[in-house]
C-alpha cells in the first residue's frame, strides 16, 4: 500500500472522528462559543445493563463540555496507521475540535488541527493560516464514519445491546463500573443520520466505563470489517463541565476541500 493512502485513510478516520451529532444551533462562523456547566446524574445501582450504559449517554450529554483523548490503530496489509489525538467538545452547541497526529508506515508523523460545528468540519495544517472545509454528511456517503463523543452517545443510545457488566475499574484515577456490549451496524446507521460508515456491516465489540456521577469516561471499540483495516479505538472523557471556547475558522479564511472520497 502506498504511503499516500494511508495518509489518506489517516486523515479520513481522524475527520470522520469529528462529527458532532447531539442537536442544538450551530453557532455563526467566526464567533467564539463558551460553555461552563457542570451538572451531574447519579449512577444506577444495579438495575438494567443496558439502562445504566443509556442513562450514562444522557448524563455524560447534561455535564455540557468535556475534554477527551483519542488513540486509534488501524493494520492492513502488514502495516499499521496510528493516530493520537486531544481535544474538547461542546455537546450543546455541537462544537468539537482536536488536534492530532497521524503516523503513516514509511513516512514523517503529519499534524493536523480540526473543528467542527455540527457537520461542517474545518481542517488546518500548522503553519497555515488557511482552513479547508468539508460535509461530513458527504464524507460518510462517500464511506467515512464517526467517532467524535456526541456521536458515540447517539449510538449507545439506539445500537447498543448484549450489555453485561464486568465489574469495577479504575480509568485515569476515578473509580468506575465496566461494561461490555455489541453496537449493532444497521442501528449504529440509523441512530447517527447515516453519519455511522455504511461500510461496517457486522456487529461491533465495545467497552465502556461509568464514573461515579453516571458518566461516560471511557469508550473502547474494535472493528474488523472484511476488505477494510483493522481498527481499534479508545476515548477517555474527563474534565466535564469546564470551560470550553471554540472559534469557528472567519469564512474569509475557509476553503472548500476537494470533493469524493480519496482515489
Amino acid at each position: 500500500m502506498r504511503n499516500v493512502r494511508w495518509l489518506q485513510i489517516g486523515v479520513g478516520l481522524a475527520a470522520a472522528a469529528l462529527v458532532a451529532g447531539c442537536g442544538g444551533a450551530t453557532p455563526e462562523v467566526g464567533t467564539p462559543v463558551t460553555a461552563d456547566s457542570n451538572q451531574a446524574a447519579t449512577t444506577p445501582t444495579g438495575g438494567d445493563p443496558l439502562q445504566t450504559v443509556v442513562a450514562a449517554s444522557e448524563a455524560t450529554k447534561a455535564a455540557g463540555t468535556a475534554r477527551f483523548e483519542m488513540s486509534l490503530e488501524a493494520s492492513q496489509d502488514g502495516q499499521t496507521l496510528t493516530t493520537t489525538a486531544t481535544g474538547s467538545q461542546d455537546f450543546a452547541q455541537q462544537l468539537t475540535e482536536m488536534d492530532f497526529t497521524v503516523s503513516v508506515p514509511g513516512t514523517p508523523p503529519q499534524s493536523m488541527r480540526m473543528i467542527t460545528a455540527g457537520t461542517t468540519m474545518y481542517q488546518q495544517l500548522p503553519g497555515e493560516e488557511r482552513w479547508f472545509s468539508m460535509d461530513l454528511a458527504a464524507l460518510a456517503a462517500a464511506g467515512g464514519g464517526s467517532f467524535d463523543p456526541a456521536q458515540q452517545l447517539a449510538m449507545f443510545e439506539k445500537a447498543a445491546k448484549d450489555v453485561r457488566e464486568v465489574g469495577p475499574a479504575e480509568v485515569r484515577g476515578v473509580q468506575t463500573r465496566h461494561f461490555e456490549l455489541t453496537l449493532d451496524a444497521q442501528a449504529m446507521v440509523d441512530a447517527t443520520g447515516g453519519a455511522a460508515t455504511q461500510s461496517i456491516t457486522e456487529p461491533l465489540p465495545a467497552d465502556v466505563y461509568i464514573d461515579g456521577d453516571g458518566r461516560l469516561t471511557r469508550f473502547e471499540m474494535e472493528a474488523k470489517q472484511a476488505g477494510l483495516p483493522s481498527t481499534s479505538i479508545s476515548m477517555d472523557l474527563f474534565d466535564f463541565g469546564a470551560p470550553v471556547s471554540i472559534q469557528v475558522p472567519d469564512s474569509a479564511l475557509v476553503d472548500s476541500a476537494p470533493a469524493g472520497p480519496p482515489n
